[in-house]
C-alpha cells in the first residue's frame, strides 16, 4: 500500500531509450528509440509492505542460502536490518520507483508532518508491477498492472499469487 501525501503532477517525459527492450533489429544495429512517458514530479508518499518470505529459493549465492539456513525468522530479521539501515540513511542504491532519473530529496522513517492527500481520487492507466518477475537473478520479464485505483489518497497494490515466487 501507498499513502500519497502531496497532489499529484504529472509531466510528459522523452528519452533516447537504449536498453534490452528495443527490437531486435534496433539492438543489432545499435540504434535507439524515443520514449515518451508520463511521469510524476516532486511525490510524496508513504509505502508500506508486508515481508513474505518466497518459496522458490533458486539463485540465491550459497552464503545467502546457508543465512537463510541459519535464521529461525528470516523475515523479521530482514526487517531488523532494514530498519537499521533506514535509521542510518544506508543503502545499497539510491532508491526509487520508475526511473533512476528521479531521485528522491529524502527517504527515511516516516516524518510526523507528512499526512495523506486524502482528497486524490483518480486512476493510474498502467503501472510497473515489477521487471523479474520471477525473482532474484531471472530474466527481464516485466509486468504491469492496468487500472490502478488510488482511493482517498490511498494506492491498493493488486496482490498476486506469482508475487511470491509460488
Amino acid at each position: 500500500m501507498a499513502a500519497i501525501c502531496a497532489p499529484l503532477q504529472y509531466h510528459p517525459y522523452y528519452t533516447n531509450y537504449g536498453g534490452p527492450l528495443r527490437q531486435a533489429s534496433a539492438v543489432k544495429e545499435g540504434n535507439s528509440f524515443q520514449l515518451l512517458a508520463t511521469v510524476l514530479v516532486d511525490v510524496r508518499y508513504r509505502i508500506y509492505a508486508d515481508i513474505v518470505p518466497v518459496q522458490v529459493k533458486t539463485g540465491l549465492s550459497d552464503k545467502t542460502q546457508q543465512w537463510d539456513k541459519r535464521t529461525t525468522s528470516p523475515g523479521h530479521a530482514y526487517q531488523e536490518i532494514f530498519n537499521r539501515r533506514l535509521k542510518r540513511g544506508q543503502c545499497y542504491a539510491i532508491p526509487f520507483l520508475g526511473w533512476k532519473e528521479f531521485a528522491p530529496s529524502y527517504f527515511g522513517p516516516f516524518r510526523e508532518a507528512t499526512k495523506v492527500q486524502a482528497d486524490i481520487n483518480t486512476t493510474i492507466p498502467s503501472m510497473l508491477r515489477q521487471v523479474f518477475s520471477q525473482g532474484y537473478n531471472s530474466e527481464v520479464s516485466v509486468v504491469f498492472d492496468q487500472d490502478v485505483k488510488i482511493v482517498n489518497g490511498i494506492l491498493e497494490f493488486p496482490v498476486k499469487e506469482s508475487d511470491y515466487g509460488k
